[in-house]
């Protein structure tokens, strides 16, 4: 079964008794296919990569015949492929006939009857494809489950397949982030009402795993266990990706589309902070703003108390050397945190402040340490090397007596 001008592969199995042949050798048949009932131009068919007439004969070979005795039977497989071109159902017979001149009895014992339908299968994917699909799965309890759904409904013309079709994961691509493999493949399953409907959860990202990364996730309709074609697929993007990267998504199959919110992006520091089992106890509060243009700047309300903290759109993006976002987060917090329990002076208006990156005197004796906090900790949330080197090239150019946009800059 497949859809029209879908290729689909199916290998023929065939054997060939011998009759008081002792001799080892190989036995040679002919197979044929020939038209049963139906049209026969609904599918094309190929052998070898060649157009099959119906009705030629086919040279088959089945080795190793031992030459073990009477009735022996043995064992070949003959490739073929289908290719749907217009809908309807037709019926094959397939028949292997023995060479009677080297151990065969000239005739076939048994005929195989190929049914193939030629269907057009629909799959309606909510959230949509073009929202870049869900979240992986995560035990952090403040996940919306609706996030890492997907709801897969099944129609097929003829109607009458639809509810036969089983959905199966076919596999996580490689492709792409070769390098990181999900420790599951997420769970499908069927609807207990409608057998059309099936519900697909991302599989689990681990709070150990420190560098998780956006996947593929291919799936194929079967009938029987015959895979149909063609696959589809859909993303399944890390839990802080999902949140967090400028792409419209969904709060599950009938949210409305949008991009990442405020409330997304304090949901993702949130998040961080519970992955990497973070304390910033310096910080009474944390909170995105989109015209923050630093990763992050902690203020203090007058009388030095309420230290507060301000977490920019780059601290969401990560550095300029790596693509692994949320760990640069984690850092980034570190780093605030370290701020927070800072003195303070200075006013701007109402709010005594430490302004970060920009006071270029305090470099020394304020940045330093927050920097060395987070190279100091690097590896706990994960910082990949490259973001290691960048910060050691900023606390090392600020010790030799330059600043912290000497190298951001």
């Amino acid at each position: 079964t497949s859809d029209p001008d879908c290729s689909q592969e199916v290998n023929i199995q065939h054997k060939i008794v011998t009759v008081n042949t002792p001799r080892a050798r190989d036995l040679p048949g002919k197979l044929t296919l020939t038209l049963k009932s139906g049209d026969a131009s609904l599918v094309e068919i190929k052998h070898g990569g060649s157009t099959y007439a119906l009705g030629t004969p086919i040279p088959v070979l089945e080795t190793g015949h031992s030459g073990c005795g009477v009735h022996t039977w043995h064992y070949g497989q003959e490739p073929f492929e289908f290719i749907g071109k217009q809908k309807g159902t037709l019926v094959l017979e397939a028949k292997v006939d023995p060479d009677p001149d080297d151990g065969g009895d000239g005739q076939p014992t048994q005929v195989l009857t190929i049914t193939i339908n030629v269907i057009k299968l629909t799959y309606t994917l909510l959230p949509e494809k073009r929202y870049l699909g869900i979240s992986a799965k995560t035990s952090w309890p403040s996940q919306e489950a609706t996030t890492r759904e997907k709801k897969i409904t099944v129609t097929s013309d003829p109607s009458q397949f639809a509810e036969q079709v089983v959905i199966k994961v076919k596999e996580v691509s490689s492709n792409p982030n070769p390098e990181y493999t999900p420790p599951d493949t997420g769970t499908l399953t069927q609807d207990s009402t409608d057998k059309k409907v099936w519900k697909y959860e991302a599989f689990m990202e681990n709070v150990s795993e420190k560098h998780p990364l956006t996947k593929k996730v291919i799936f194929t309709g079967t009938i029987d266990d015959q895979d149909l074609c063609p696959p589809f697929d859909f993303e399944v993007r890390t839990v802080f990706a999902w949140l967090t990267e400028q792409a419209r998504h969904q709060h599950g199959p009938n949210g409305p589309a949008h991009m990442p919110t405020e409330d997304d992006y304090n949901k993702a520091w949130q998040y961080v902070k519970a992955k990497y089992n973070l304390r910033p106890n310096n910080l009474a509060s944390i909170y995105f703003s989109r015209t923050q243009n630093n990763d992050g700047l902690t203020l203090a309300g007058r009388g030095l108390g309420n230290r507060f903290c301000e977490l920019g759109p780059s601290a969401f993006t990560g550095s300029r050397n790596s693509k692994y976002y949320e760990n640069w987060l984690a850092a980034t917090l570190i780093h605030e945190n370290v701020h927070g329990g800072q003195p303070f002076r200075g006013f701007i208006g109402s709010r005594i402040y430490r302004l970060t990156h920009t006071l270029h005197d305090n470099d020394l004796a304020v940045e330093v340490p927050a920097y060395q906090e987070e190279l100091r900790r690097a590896d706990e949330v994960g910082l990949p090397q490259e973001d290691k080197d960048y910060l050691q090239l900023i606390i090392s150019t600020v010790i030799g007596g330059g600043t912290v946009e000497d190298v951001t800059n």
